[in-house]
C-alpha cells in the first residue's frame, strides 16, 4: 500500500501516477499469465462524498485500486494497493 496526499490545486501529476500504478499491475498479470490477460478497470463514486474508487478486476477478482478521499484538512489523499495473491 503507497499512500500520497496533495493540496487542493497541486495534483497535476496525480493522473500519471494512477496510469503508472494500473500500468504495472497490468505488466504483473502479463508476467504472471501471458499476454494480454482480460481484466477490466472500473471507477465509481462513493455515495453521499466526493470519494472515489478505481480498481482493477481481473477473473472477478479485485487485484489494484486506487482510493481517492478528501482529508478534514480539504486535502486529497490517494491510497494505492493491490493483492495478486488470491488468483494462485
Amino acid at each position: 500500500m503507497d499512500r500520497f496526499r496533495t493540496s487542493p490545486g497541486e495534483d497535476s501529476n496525480i493522473q500519471e501516477r494512477i496510469d503508472n500504478f494500473f500500468s504495472n499491475a497490468k505488466k504483473e498479470l502479463e508476467a504472471k499469465y501471458g499476454e494480454n490477460p482480460h481484466f477490466e478497470i472500473k471507477s465509481e463514486k462513493i455515495e453521499l462524498s466526493d470519494n472515489r474508487l478505481t480498481y482493477m478486476v481481473y477473473k472477478d477478482y479485485f487485484v489494484a485500486g486506487v482510493f481517492k478521499r478528501t482529508t478534514d484538512f480539504n486535502h486529497l489523499e490517494y491510497i494505492f494497493f493491490s493483492d495478486f495473491s488470491r488468483l494462485e
